[in-house]
């Protein structure tokens, strides 16, 4: 999903050129995955350590948290409780969230 609110890759350690690029191919590439799982599955209810397990097997833990902030900044996914995570700390559990439907699309 192409959007115009910024990039998918927080880049956070200042990298540049090719290397940025690539890192923020891959992190939309993610991004698109996770989206495209949970909209196949709208009753889903998922942790990032689901959508790591199921969906990004073998990306850093850390890219299905990422995925999952951004979907929210666009109000794709919302928070529904917390459960204990795999090290027995708090984690979010998040399920799709159909996007309102527009002026056009309810009179089309």
């Amino acid at each position: 999903m192409k959007d115009d609110q910024g990039p998918a890759y927080f880049n956070s350690t200042q990298v540049r050129g090719q290397v940025l690029v690539g890192y923020e191919i891959q992190a939309q590439a993610q991004n698109d995955k996770v989206l495209e799982f949970l909209e196949n599955n709208p009753r889903a209810e998922v942790t990032s350590e689901d959508i790591n397990d199921l969906v990004l097997p073998g990306a850093p833990e850390t890219s299905p948290r990422r995925a999952m902030s951004w979907l929210r900044a666009r109000g794709l996914v919302e928070k529904v409780g917390k459960i204990e995570g795999k090290y027995g700390r708090p984690i979010y559990v998040w399920r799709y969230r159909r996007p309102e439907p527009t002026q056009a699309e309810l009179f089309a």
